[in-house]
């Protein structure tokens, strides 16, 4: 993951100020307890000796947010991130794999900076694989892909993975999964079609991003042969 992708949290942030503040102000006041005539010594020098601890606490806890927000909260804490389409789809320009799983096939077909990126991937080899529901609608949106990047029938066959169609996928956004084989690989959950105004884009952890690989390897070998490796 790479450094823009994370925004600061306030509210992490501020649980880091009092945090460090309660362990520094403990640890202080039992070694002024214990050694007393460093507490004489800072009591008669506290006049300049208060403010400097004050700053240090503020510069340290300030630089330890900013090292939670450099190396990626989601990673330290198990959480998942955010990040936004622009980053997604640089990642994606860099992908040597891209898997997808999505409900309605929107964003390949229906997205121009979408469209281009998998158009620009598709003529230097990426490979691509699709777990889709067989409706009437995703199906209609596949031959538009045939048609939009000039796919084989065969090659649509090898493509798309076409499961039945349940109630429960009205709920569920579009999964993609980078690189699912390598040491780089990663897993992000794409906004949902409706929600154009504020496309927050969902980086998986590594416990997401490892079980929905597992799940996606499981259902293509039960479905699909061979499954694509690198």
């Amino acid at each position: 993951m790479r450094r823009s992708d994370f925004r600061w949290d306030p509210a992490t942030v501020w649980t880091t100020v009092g945090v460090t503040s309660t362990v520094w102000g403990v640890i202080i006041t039992i070694i002024l307890s214990v050694l007393s005539p460093i507490g004489v010594w800072c009591e008669t020098n506290q006049h300049w000796l208060i403010p400097t601890l004050a700053v240090i606490l503020l510069f340290t806890t300030f630089g330890s947010g900013v090292l939670l927000a450099l190396l990626g909260q989601s990673d330290l804490s198990g959480r998942d991130g955010v990040t936004d389409l622009v980053s997604l789809w640089e990642r994606e320009r860099r992908a040597a794999h891209v898997w997808v799983v999505s409900p309605e096939l929107h964003y390949d077909i229906l997205n121009p900076a979408c469209h281009e990126v998998v158009s620009a991937n598709r003529a230097r080899n990426v490979e691509y694989r699709y777990i889709v529901q067989e409706t009437a609608q995703t199906l209609k949106r596949i031959e538009e892909y045939q048609k939009i990047y000039g796919e084989t029938n065969n090659g649509i066959e090898r493509l798309f993975l076409r499961l039945p169609a349940t109630d429960l996928s009205t709920f569920l956004t579009e999964i993609v999964i980078y690189d699912a084989d390598g040491p780089m690989r990663e897993a992000y959950g794409y906004p949902p079609a409706t929600r154009a105004a504020n496309p927050d884009v969902v980086v998986f952890n590594e416990q997401a991003r490892d079980m929905y690989i597992e799940k996606f390897k499981r259902l293509w070998l039960e479905h699909m042969v061979p499954m694509p490796s690198r």
